[in-house]
Parts: C-alpha cells; sequence; structure tokens
C-alpha cells in the first residue's frame, strides 16, 4: 500500500454495501409509534366530536332566545289587545252594535270602593277625579 492515502477503502463505504441484517424498528418501538399515533386520532376525534356538540348547543341557545324575543313580542301585543277590548269605548260599541240596549245602573245599585293609598292619591283639584272612588262595585239584589 504505496498511495494509503489515496485509498478507496473506506469504512462507511463497507456500511453502506451490507444488506440489513434485521426489522428497521424494535418491536418496543413500534409499539410506542402505533400507541402515539392512536392518541394522536383519539384526540382529533374527540376535538371534533365536542366541536360539534358546542356548536349545537350554541345553535339551541339562539333558537331558544329567538322563542323568547317571540314570546315576548306575542305577550306585549296581546296585553295591548286585552287592553283596548276591556276599554270603555270598545265595549259601548260592541253594546251598540249587538243591540244589548243596556241602561245606566238604578239608584243604590253601584257605588264607590274607598281605596286607602297614598297621600298623594287623595289629593284632589279642580277637574281630578279622586283616586280612590274610582273601583265601582255592581250589587244584586
Amino acid at each position: 500500500m504505496r498511495n494509503a492515502r489515496y485509498s478507496t477503502h473506506h469504512p462507511f463505504h463497507e456500511m453502506a454495501a451490507k444488506p440489513p441484517s434485521g426489522p428497521a424498528f424494535s418491536p418496543a418501538t413500534l409499539v410506542f409509534l402505533s400507541l402515539a399515533v392512536l392518541l394522536l386520532l383519539a384526540g382529533a376525534l374527540a376535538f371534533t366530536w365536542l366541536q360539534s356538540a358546542s356548536q349545537k348547543r350554541a345553535r339551541l341557545a339562539q333558537e331558544l332566545r329567538t322563542a323568547m324575543v317571540q314570546g315576548t313580542k306575542q305577550y306585549e301585543n296581546l296585553r295591548v289587545d286585552y287592553e283596548s277590548y276591556t276599554g270603555g269605548d270598545y265595549i259601548r260599541a260592541a253594546v251598540s252594535r249587538f243591540g244589548l240596549e243596556l241602561h245606566e245602573p238604578y239608584y243604590g245599585q253601584v257605588y264607590c270602593i274607598r281605596r286607602h293609598g297614598s297621600p298623594e292619591s287623595r289629593v284632589t283639584g279642580p277637574g281630578k277625579e279622586r283616586a280612590e272612588e274610582t273601583a265601582l262595585v255592581v250589587q244584586n239584589w
């Protein structure tokens, strides 16, 4: 070996030339890798399922809020209708429309109930009605 400096013999060339003698990974490494992949897949599935459940509950909450707003509006409209139907003008118009021929009550048939309200409600002035004398009761004789 005169020219050892320029030799083509190198230890890495021998390693590359040898065929693999066994499996690339040991069984313990394969088990660890398969468990890691399974855990990642299970985590991804759990995250997807939780996101889906969360979105369903958010949609349900929004639907309930919408239904509550609609119910509140309907209640307010019904309250306005009730007040309009129980008002004196509506009742007088219905009496005349149906021809009920009602007459004014006889003397002593209706009397006022005195309510004990706040001192401000007892104050009367010109053109003001006393607040505690507004409720009427009909007596059946």
